[in-house]
């Protein structure tokens, strides 16, 4: 074998090598990853949550200010049923929009999800509509009372439904896992598991759904995967 040819075989060689691991690698990288990435218990004190609500709802009313009149549905959702407080207008608005943008500018999107849980949580352990609100879409709000119109009727829909993850009082805690794309990069994209005294579980599939631009967002979470689910 001559200089030349033996040089020409360790370049195929080469060759041959680095294709095999390119390969090795793209079958690996599209090979389906643990949807598990990691799983968060929530059992806060109800003060704390109360506390997490506060400030979120600070964040929703501000979104609230900047979205359009025209845009009814959403406006409806957004203002808080229970909390009727006129005293968001004048000097009052501006002294909100003044806090909002200074304690709660650099919020993260990992606080912001924990958040929207804690809420969901919250809402689910004190029955309340109010949370619930600030926790869920507009989108899973509409799949909870279907085509109904009546608002009292759509308010039992709620009633029942927190009532039945509430397992007539028995939840005893939640944990929470996201999903992982092929990189091993977190999705938007989960699973809540609601845990009871009797040691039953309710898994509840959904992703989360942000709101507003910049500084100024809400994030909330959309259960439309569970309800399609429940509906099959």
């Amino acid at each position: 074998m001559t200089k030349l040819s033996m040089k020409h075989w360790f370049i195929i060689s080469g060759c041959v090598v680095m294709t095999f691991l390119l390969v090795i690698w793209f079958l690996g990288s599209s090979a389906p990853k643990e949807t598990e990435v990691k799983t968060v218990k929530i059992e806060e004190p109800l003060e704390e949550i109360e506390n997490t609500v506060e400030a979120t709802q600070k964040a929703n009313d501000f979104v609230l200010s900047k979205v359009p009149d025209s845009d009814v549905f959403l406006k409806f959702h957004l203002s808080s049923s229970e909390d009727g407080d006129e005293g968001h207008e004048g000097h009052e608005e501006n002294e909100l929009e003044h806090s909002f943008n200074h304690e709660h500018e650099q919020v993260s999107m990992e606080d912001r999800q924990l958040s929207a849980l804690e809420m969901f949580y919250g809402a689910i352990t004190t029955e309340s509509s109010t949370y619930l609100t600030t926790a869920l879409t507009p989108e899973s709000f509409q799949e909870i009372w279907g085509e109904e119109m009546d608002f009292e009727i759509r308010e039992k829909k709620i009633a029942a439904f927190l009532k039945e993850l509430n397992g007539a009082g028995t939840l005893t805690s939640m944990d929470y896992k996201l999903n992982v794309d092929k990189f091993d990069h977190t999705t938007d994209n989960g699973t809540i598991i609601f845990m009871y005294a009797d040691k039953s579980t309710t898994e509840v599939p959904f992703s989360f759904v942000t709101m507003g631009e910049g500084d100024h967002k809400i994030t909330q979470i959309d259960l439309s995967e569970f309800f399609s689910l429940r509906s099959n």
